[in-house]
């Protein structure tokens, strides 16, 4: 279920992975219906500082020790 307030993350957006202090940016997104009333459910491309490439869902930025956004 997505956070409250929570928007689609757009391409460009800087996240942080507190768990390793690692930074990475949203290079795409893609989105999935699980019932046609449901809200969406948004996964994510991110391509962090080491140049590895990883497909997060929005669930990632949820909860102790999640992803978080950079302003």
């Amino acid at each position: 279920m997505r956070r409250k307030g929570m928007k689609r993350l757009a391409a460009g957006q800087k996240v942080r992975d507190p768990r390793d202090h690692s930074l990475g940016v949203v290079l795409d997104h893609a989105c999935q219906y699980a019932h046609p009333k449901a809200q969406p459910v948004y996964s994510y491309l991110i391509r962090w500082q080491d140049g590895q490439v990883r497909a997060v869902t929005e669930a990632a930025f949820q909860g102790e020790g999640g992803l978080e956004l950079v302003d």
